[in-house]
């Protein structure tokens, strides 16, 4: 770490210096936190080397805070995602009034259908991998790359939905969270 981070000196950011850290061990049932947002289709970028998963998706509701959760444009309120498990207990949400949803999903593959009144259902195929990866407890935070088991223990995963009005295919999306989604 010394070689490649020399402006933090040779002590170790993480343990402080004690030579061990506090981690949790995912095991491969512990669920994995999907967040995401419903969306009209004609308000995504669908280019993949441009893809634009709304700022401050995640978003935990909580009746005794008020609701300051930046909206979404194109967000489709009181969509309904139904995750149908391969094998399993199946779960089913609707969005918030600001088109984002929350749910902690088991590993395993799901048959995923969202609906919305006046939109055409989307269903798709969604992998949930389990959680094998250490959970750092630390207060230093660790930058995980996007794409890698570490995000998804770290910071869950993200899901953007698109639907359309008509009968086009509509658009899913899903990748590691990050600490900024």
């Amino acid at each position: 770490m010394a070689q490649d981070y020399p402006e933090l000196g040779t002590r170790c950011q993480f343990c402080k210096g004690k030579g061990r850290v506090e981690v949790i061990v995912p095991g491969p049932k512990r669920p994995t936190r999907v967040w995401g947002v419903v969306m009209e289709l004609s308000g995504i970028n669908r280019d993949p080397e441009k893809i634009d998963v709304p700022v401050k998706l995640r978003r935990i509701p909580n009746p005794l805070l008020p609701d300051t959760a930046p909206a979404i444009r194109g967000a489709i309120s009181e969509a309904t995602i139904h995750f149908r498990a391969e094998s399993g207990e199946d779960f089913m949400i609707r969005t918030d009034r600001t088109g984002r949803f929350s749910q902690r999903l088991p590993p395993g593959s799901y048959t995923v259908v969202v609906s919305a009144p006046e939109y055409a259902t989307l269903t798709k195929e969604m992998e949930v991998a389990p959680l094998i990866e250490p959970i750092w407890l630390e207060k230093a935070t660790l930058v995980q790359p996007m794409e890698s088991p570490e995000a998804q223990s770290a910071y869950g995963l993200n899901l953007m939905v698109g639907l359309s009005r008509e009968e086009d295919e509509g658009y899913f999306h899903m990748e590691p969270g990050s600490p900024g989604s």
